[in-house]
């Protein structure tokens, strides 16, 4: 049996001039999503409107569940748990809607392909199966091509599956002994079902330190950069030319450092924000986000 991952996502909401709103209602929608009330029939007496339909969302792992909306802190600042999907995040202040944002994807659903791998038995094909009956977990997709061929794909996370013989890497897999690697997790339920899933303790975020200047690395898609420098830094965003990072990455960018850091675009690159380019002050976080082949998206505590 495959757990459920729930996936964190965070948020902050400002004025036009940059300034952070507290006590801003975020509400968190499966789709399609109604964020503005229907139309009321003349005579006919208003029944209170509710953003909808909500989507289950929790302040940890998945163990407290949230009521909606969730308000922002003194810094604008709001943050969830919730499963993998797309969904749209509306924003209102008052109880008036001032923004909605739809396919938001959390949990790389909808974002990435992910890395595949082609299921053979013996090496070739076979109608029946027998000694392959799999079953899909969180963040893994399974398909087979009515030929014997079943390709199973990680769409919930960047790190590749890893099919093994006897814990060594082969193509082959005549025998196919399964040997989890890192992100996956194989359950055999003893009646010949495999689940192979995706987990998320394993595949854990990494943190790069950089004590000057840096350019993204493919390696820091999904993961986190802390800025150490004690003087002001910059943190470039390549050209995809250079750099292919898929579209939905986000790149956290962590101030450790006394140092301001700045998004810095590189020829061609447009990185669109509501604030500045530059941290706030030490200890702020900050995100980019890819949207389209050189268009990327901050977020989080600029100036």
């Amino acid at each position: 049996m495959a757990i459920s991952n729930f996936y964190r996502s965070d948020g902050w909401v400002k004025n036009t001039q940059g300034a952070a709103i507290s006590g801003a209602q975020i509400y968190v929608l499966t789709q399609p999503a109604n964020v503005v009330a229907p139309i009321t029939p003349p005579r006919t007496t208003p029944v209170p409107f509710v953003p909808n339909p909500q989507a289950l969302i929790y302040s940890d792992q998945g163990l407290t569940p949230i009521t909606q909306p969730v308000l922002t802190d003194g810094f604008g600042h709001y943050d969830f748990y919730v499963l993998p999907g797309l969904y749209t995040v509306a924003v209102y202040f008052g109880g008036k809607l001032q923004n909605y944002y739809i396919d938001q994807t959390i949990g790389n659903v909808g974002s990435t392909g992910g890395t595949s791998v082609l299921f053979e038995t013996n090496g070739t094909p076979n109608f029946n199966q027998t000694l392959q009956n799999l079953i899909q977990g969180v963040g893994i997709t399974i398909a087979t091509d009515n030929e014997g061929n079943t390709t199973i794909s990680a769409t919930g996370s960047s790190t590749p599956l890893r099919l093994q013989t006897n814990g060594v890497d082969n193509g082959d897999q005549a025998l196919q002994n399964l040997v989890q690697g890192p992100g996956v997790t194989l359950n055999d339920d003893g009646s010949g079902d495999i689940t192979i899933g995706f987990d998320s303790a394993t595949a854990s975020t990494s943190i790069n330190s950089q004590g000057g200047n840096y350019t993204a690395a493919l390696s820091d898609a999904n993961n986190i950069v802390a800025m150490t420098s004690g003087s002001a830094n910059s943190f470039t965003v390549p050209n995809n030319s250079s750099v292919a990072f898929p579209v939905g990455t986000t790149i956290t960018i962590f101030q450790e450092g006394a140092g301001t850091t700045t998004l810095n675009p590189d020829t061609g690159v447009t990185i669109l924000t509501p604030a500045s380019l530059t941290t706030r002050a030490q200890y702020s976080t900050i995100s980019v986000i890819k949207l389209s082949t050189n268009t990327w998206w901050a977020a989080g505590d600029l100036t």
